[in-house]
């Protein structure tokens, strides 16, 4: 998640100190061992993700991206279902209430929130295992053009389909859960 506080925008290089902090910590806590990392995104997450993944902070074992605003980026549905679609349904009543109307939130994508600078590369995906989770009746994310451009520029990048499920319904589901999970148990950390 990221910190959309008004006082403290969050910058490319704040999230990569902490992610190096983070894994300094650890290596610490560890008496000195330095180990693999996973790196699992969702939604507006997905951008902060792609920074760290830019320049880690140690070996990136695996990558998980949860309804990612990340790939097809360029396409205008993601802005414009989050920040100017009318609302229609109850999840789009709440977000429309609580997300995109938000003092904070709204100036940070209207003024703050570089598009170009969140974009997740095709080649990282060819270094790095990657799992994009979509949400098949994702109301921000165009899960369908998302698919197809992932099938297409991102061959080595596994897709796991969840039919039937919203923009963040995944966190209610203990079946996508462990399915994330499960993916992530076959890239050992060492």
């Amino acid at each position: 998640s990221q910190c959309l506080n008004v006082d403290r925008w969050p910058s490319r290089q704040a999230v990569v100190d902490t992610a190096n902090a983070a894994v300094e910590h650890l290596e610490h806590c560890r008496g000195g061992i330095r180990r693999s990392c996973a790196v699992v995104s969702h939604s507006l997450g997905t951008g902060p993700a792609v920074w760290i993944l830019e320049e880690p902070p140690t070996r990136v074992a695996a990558a998980v991206f949860i309804d990612p605003i990340v790939v097809m980026l360029e396409m205008p549905d993601v802005a414009h279902s989050f920040l100017y679609r009318a609302p229609s349904t109850a999840f789009e009543w709440l977000c429309f209430l609580w997300c995109s109307t938000e003092p904070g939130i709204a100036f940070y994508f209207r003024r703050r929130f570089f598009w170009q600078h969140c974009r997740l590369e095709p080649s990282i995906t060819e270094k790095i295992p990657t799992l994009l989770c979509l949400s098949a009746e994702d109301q921000i994310v165009p899960s369908e053009i998302v698919r197809a451009f992932t099938s297409f520029a991102m061959p080595r990048a596994e897709v796991r389909w969840w039919s039937g499920l919203g923009h963040t319904y995944f966190m209610g589901s203990m079946s996508c859960q462990s399915q994330v999970v499960q993916w992530l148990s076959k890239f050992p950390s060492g």
